[in-house]
């Protein structure tokens, strides 16, 4: 899943709405910018995942709660204008993770 959305760059959900690759590479470069991670362990190897496609623990953090819960965080509590269509995106990976989980 992580694959798919890297790939496509840009997913609809049922309702239409984008589900986007790009606020994960947002999120990676606010953190290293800042140099602090909103609760994740999302960095720059999850993000340039091509050359390590088969590390299992790249691919379940991606698409993780807590990467969800970032995006969320900085779109509602630090009201960042670059979030703020994020919600289809936040659904998406806390299915994902809930999928792995099971």
């Amino acid at each position: 899943m992580r694959n798919l959305l890297a790939e496509k760059q840009v997913l609809l959900d049922v309702n239409g709405e984008e589900i986007r690759w790009d606020y994960l590479v947002k999120l990676e470069q606010l953190q290293a910018q800042q140099g602090l991670r909103a609760g994740n362990k999302l960095t720059a190897r999850h993000i340039s995942w091509t050359k390590q496609k088969v590390k299992v623990n790249l691919a379940a953090q991606t698409p993780s709660s807590s990467v969800g819960d970032a995006l969320e965080f900085c779109h509602t509590d630090l009201g960042l204008q670059e979030f703020e269509n994020c919600a289809a995106t936040v659904r998406y990976i806390r299915i994902v993770d809930r999928a792995f989980d099971c």
